[in-house]
């Protein structure tokens, strides 16, 4: 994400704290300070490029209705979110919302919300095969293919999923403790998710196909992380001491993983347990982290030893 802010509304200063907190925060996409001015991140602007709009209330709703729906808060200058009006309410209100809705529009959200309550379905069903507790929180948005597939464990379990969010073809999900997804989350294909601990993605944050995750304890992804393909993210790992006895009978180390805001995991690669990587920071493909990556660095290599600096 750039750093870089711009001051996109002239007549009035912009307040230093606004800048910083727009450079410092994940996931805040636009400040709009006293004075009517609006600082936002210069890479979103050609979104709703300012010219376009005569009107510049109707320039600010634009963008931050875009902004909202790529994942990213809105605020103003006290640290206040800025929410959507509720649409209108009332028969006639949802009548007019519908005619103005393209036919194959309406067919594709009927689908979504089809595959949205048998995947919830199933869910349930399977829990009560195993015995399990499951508790749901899904919201109406969810987007999931039809061939995602899922093993529960016996005890209690719980799945949160946020608006917006994705889960496609083939991936697998073993759930035996928390998964919590934040909003704008994409599980894309043939994802593994093994979930004993607690799974956190806390918003935007995209799984890409192939990539297998394991949380036994705690395992964390910040606003915007992202793990490419076919790499592997994991906070337990088996002890071994050179005896006889099976390596699945020998205990399990496990020791937390938090992945930074704005951080990617690349392709191929592997994150040890106990490892922090930090916000911003690069994994080169085909990279083994053994050890905590500052913020802002790009490493590489078995193990992965930092290259460069951001």
């Amino acid at each position: 994400m750039s750093t870089a802010v711009v001051l996109l509304r002239a007549g009035a200063a912009v307040p230093e704290q606004a800048e910083a907190r727009l450079r410092d925060e994940p996931g805040l996409g636009a400040v709009i300070a006293p004075g009517e001015c609006v600082v936002t991140h210069a890479r979103l602007l050609g979104w709703c490029p300012r010219e376009r709009y005569p009107d510049g209330a109707a320039w600010v709703r634009d963008l931050q209705q875009r902004l909202e729906a790529q994942g990213y808060r809105v605020e103003d200058g006290h640290g206040r979110l800025l929410l959507q009006a509720a649409p209108p309410a009332g028969v006639r209100a949802f009548a007019r919302r519908v005619l103005r809705t393209p036919l194959h529009v309406r067919l594709c959200s009927l689908r979504r919300r089809w595959r949205r309550a048998r995947f919830l379905l199933r869910l349930r069903w399977e829990a009560w095969l195993v015995g399990a507790d499951l508790e749901l929180q899904v919201s109406k948005d969810l987007e999931v293919a039809p061939g995602v597939r899922f093993q529960l464990r016996p005890g209690r379990s719980r799945v949160e999923v946020g608006p917006r969010c994705a889960i496609r073809e083939g991936v697998i999900l073993r759930l035996g403790g928390e998964l919590v997804l934040g909003p704008n989350v994409e599980i894309r294909h043939d994802v593994g998710l093994n979930v004993k601990g607690r799974l956190e993605l806390r918003g935007r944050n995209v799984l890409a196909r192939g990539a297998m995750v394991h949380a036994d304890d705690t395992l964390v992804f910040e606003w915007g992380a992202m793990a490419a393909e076919y790499c592997s993210v994991f906070d337990s790992d088996h002890e071994f001491d050179g005896s006889a006895v099976h390596v699945l009978d020998q205990g399990v180390l496990v020791r937390p993983v938090l992945v930074g805001a704005g951080a990617l995991v690349g392709a191929r690669s592997t994150v040890r347990p106990g490892v922090r990587i930090g916000r911003r920071a690069v994994v080169g493909a085909g990279s083994v982290v053994t050890r905590d990556v500052a913020d802002g660095a790009v490493v590489a290599g078995a193990p992965a030893r930092p290259v460069q600096r951001r």
